[in-house]
C-alpha cells in the first residue's frame, strides 16, 4: 500500500482540474454564526434521539457545518439509506463520503461473518442430524464426538429452536451408542455363558475321566481281592469238607457234644463260604438229620438275629441314602438273613414277610432313581442321534462354495453343547452315534478353520495397506482410500474371537491416523484461504481508497490505476470485482 501512494505523490498535477478554476479571487464563504451551528447540532440530536432517519439523512448532505454533517453520518445506521447517501455525497463531501463508506464496509463486512456462522451453523447441525439417523457402524461414536466438538463452539451463537433441533440429534445418537453398547453387553453375557458351559462341560468330562480312572483302579483292586478271595473261598471249602467229615465221624464214634461243636464251626465257616458244589449240601442235610438235637440250639441262636435284621431293614426306609448306596445296603441285609435262617427249622411265614416288606418299602427310593435313570438314558440316546441327523443334514445341504460361516460356527458351537448335556446314554448304544458326531464335528471344524485364518490374512493385509497410506502424499486420496479399506474390512468373514479384538484397534489406529492427518491439512488449507482472502480484501480497500484520495478515475492516470489492478488481481489470481 505504500509502495502505491508513493506513486500516486509522483503523479504529474491534474492539469485539466487546475485549467477549470477561476483565475480570478474566490469569494469567501461566511461561516454561519455560533448560535445557528449550535441551534443546528441541537437539532441534529434531537433527530438522533427520536431516530428520524429523514433528518438525518438531510443533515448528512445538508448540513451547515462539517461537524453536524459528519455526527449525521456516523448516525446512520440503516444500510440502504448508507448506500443512497453514499451515491448522494460522493464527490461533495470527502470526510462525510468516507464516514459513509467506513460504516458500510463494516456492515458487509458484519453480513460475511453473519453468512459465514449461519453456514457454519447450518452445515454443524446438518450434519449431526444426518449422522444421529445413520445405523451404528465401529466409527459412529468417534464421528459424533467429533461431529460435537465441531458444534461445541458454535452452540452459543446459534438460536433456541437450532440448538434444541441439534441436541435431539445428539440425544438421538447417544441412544445409538447406549442400544449397541446394551446389546454388546447381552451378546457378552451370552458369550460368557457359553464359556462357563463349556467350562462346565470340560469339569464334568475331567471329572469323569477321573472317576473312570479311579474305577479302574477300584476295579483293579477289586479283582485281586477277588482272586485272594477264591483262593480263601476254596481253603473255606476245604475246610467245611474236613469239618463234616470230622461230624461224621464225631457222631459214628457217639460224641455228641464234639459233633454239636463241629456243626457250629461249620455253620461259621458257611456265613462267608462261596456258592458250595451239590454233594456239600446233600452232606449237610444228612448231616442236619442226624443231628436233630442241635437245631434247636441253632434255632435259639438265630432268632436274636433275624429280630435284628427286620429291625435293621425297617430303618432303612426313609434314610437319608443315595439310592445306590440305599440299594447296596438292602443287598446286604438280604444276603445275612439268608446266612442266619440257612438251616433252621421254625422259620417263621410272620417274620419273612415283615423283613421281605421292609426291604420292598425300602427300594422304593431306589426303583424310581433307577427308573429315571434308565429312561433318562434312552431320552439322552434318541436326542443324540436326532441332534446327529441335522448336524448331518446341515453339512451336506450347506453351499460350500458360498457358505454362511457365522452359521457354521454357531452350528459348531451349540451342537457340541448340547451333546454334552444329553448325558448320561447307555455306553455301547452310545458308542454308536460317538464316532459319526465327531468325525461331523472334525470335518466342519476343519472347513471353519481353514475359513478363519483366510480371514485373519486378509485383515492383517488390510491393517498393512492402511499402515501404508499414513505415508501418502496426498491426505485426501489416502482418506478416501481408508474409507474403501473400512468397507473392504466389514465385508470380511469371521476371525478368532482371541484376535479379532486385537486386529480391529490396529486397524483403527492406522485409520483414525490417516483421518487426523487429512483434517489438519484441510484446516490449515482453510485459514490459509481465509488469511489470503482477508489480505486481498484489505488491499483492495487501500486501492481503491488510494484512487479516490488521488482523485484517478479518468485519463491517462486512470488507465494507469486500472492496469496496475488488474495486475495486482492477475498477481493474487483472484477475478476482479
Amino acid at each position: 500500500m505504500n509502495s502505491l501512494l508513493r506513486w500516486f505523490r509522483k503523479a504529474p498535477a491534474l492539469t485539466p482540474v487546475e485549467t477549470q478554476i477561476p483565475q480570478s479571487a474566490p469569494t469567501p464563504i461566511e461561516p454561519p454564526p455560533i448560535a445557528a451551528a449550535v441551534e443546528e447540532e441541537a437539532a441534529l440530536r434531537a433527530a438522533i434521539d427520536r431516530a428520524d432517519s429523514v433528518a438525518i439523512a438531510r443533515f448528512a448532505m445538508e448540513g451547515a457545518s462539517a461537524k453536524v454533517r459528519q455526527l449525521a453520518a456516523q448516525a446512520v445506521e440503516d444500510p440502504e439509506q448508507l448506500k443512497q447517501l453514499l451515491r448522494e455525497v460522493r464527490g461533495s463531501d470527502k470526510n462525510v463520503y468516507k464516514i459513509l463508506r467506513q460504516k458500510c464496509d463494516a456492515l458487509l463486512a458484519q453480513g460475511r461473518v453473519a453468512a459465514q456462522l449461519q453456514e457454519e451453523l447450518d452445515a454443524a447441525s446438518a450434519a449431526l442430524e444426518r449422522h444421529s439417523l445413520r445405523p451404528y457402524d465401529p466409527l459412529f461414536t468417534p464421528k459424533l464426538e467429533q461431529l460435537e466438538m465441531r458444534w461445541q463452539p458454535l452452540a452459543g451463537q446459534a438460536p433456541e429452536s437450532l440448538r434444541q433441533r441439534v441436541q435431539r440429534a445428539m440425544d438421538r445418537g447417544r441412544e445409538t451408542i447406549a442400544l449397541h453398547l446394551k446389546e454388546t453387553a447381552a451378546q457378552a453375557a451370552r458369550e460368557l455363558c457359553e464359556a462357563n458351559a463349556a467350562a462346565e462341560a470340560d469339569r464334568v468330562r475331567e471329572l469323569e475321566r477321573v472317576q473312570a480312572a479311579a474305577a479302574a483302579a477300584a476295579e483293579a483292586v477289586r479283582q485281586k481281592a477277588i482272586e485272594g478271595k477264591l483262593a480263601a473261598q476254596a481253603l473255606a471249602i476245604r475246610q467245611i469238607g474236613s469239618l463234616i467229615a470230622k461230624t461224621l465221624r464225631a457222631l459214628d464214634e457217639g460224641a455228641s457234644g464234639r459233633a454239636a461243636g463241629l456243626r457250629q464251626a461249620i455253620e461259621e465257616k458257611l456265613a462267608d463260604a462261596p456258592p458250595l458244589p451239590a454233594y456239600v449240601p446233600r452232606q449237610l442235610q444228612q448231616l442236619d438229620a442226624r443231628l436233630g438235637e442241635l437245631k434247636d440250639w441253632k434255632s435259639f441262636a438265630a432268632t436274636p438275629k433275624r429280630a435284628e435284621l427286620i429291625e435293621r431293614m425297617e430303618l432303612l426306609t426313609g434314610a437319608e441314602l443315595a439310592p445306590v448306596e440305599l440299594a447296596n445296603e438292602i443287598k446286604r441285609l438280604q444276603a445275612l438273613w439268608k446266612t442266619v435262617s440257612r438251616g433252621v427249622a421254625d422259620d417263621t411265614d410272620e417274620e419273612w414277610q415283615r423283613f421281605h416288606q421292609a426291604a420292598q418299602t425300602a427300594y422304593q427310593p431306589c426303583k424310581i432313581y433307577f427308573t429315571e435313570q434308565a429312561q433318562r438314558r434312552v431320552e439322552n440316546l434318541e436326542s443324540r442321534k436326532a441332534l446327529l441327523e441335522r448336524l448331518l443334514a446341515f453339512e451336506s445341504g450347506q453351499d460350500w462354495e458360498h457358505p454362511d460361516w457365522g452359521l457354521v460356527g454357531t452350528v459348531l458351537r451349540e451342537a457340541q453343547q448340547q451333546w454334552r448335556f444329553a448325558t448320561p446314554v447307555e455306553r455301547a448304544a452310545g458308542a454308536t452315534v460317538q464316532e459319526p458326531f465327531d468325525a461331523a464335528i472334525a470335518r466342519l471344524q476343519a472347513r471353519f478353520d481353514e475359513e478363519l485364518a483366510r480371514n485373519t490374512r486378509q485383515k492383517k493385509n488390510l491393517i498393512a495397506r492402511a499402515q501404508r497410506l499414513l505415508a501418502a502424499p496426498d491426505a485426501r486420496s489416502a482418506a478416501d482410500e481408508v474409507k474403501q479399506l473400512q468397507l473392504k474390512w466389514t465385508a470380511v468373514g469371521p476371525v478368532p474371537r482371541t484376535a479379532d479384538r486385537a486386529l480391529w484397534e490396529e486397524f483403527r489406529q492406522h485409520c483414525d491416523a490417516v483421518f487426523q492427518r487429512r483434517q489438519q491439512e484441510h484446516a490449515a488449507h482453510v485459514a490459509q484461504l481465509r488469511a489470503q482472502k482477508a489480505e486481498e480484501a484489505a488491499m483492495r480497500a487501500e486501492l481503491k481508497e488510494a484512487a479516490r484520495a488521488y482523485g484517478v478515475g479518468t485519463g491517462e492516470e486512470g488507465g494507469k490505476f486500472s492496469q496496475l489492478q488488474s495486475a495486482f488481481q492477475n498477481l493474487r489470481g483472484v477475478e476482479p470485482q
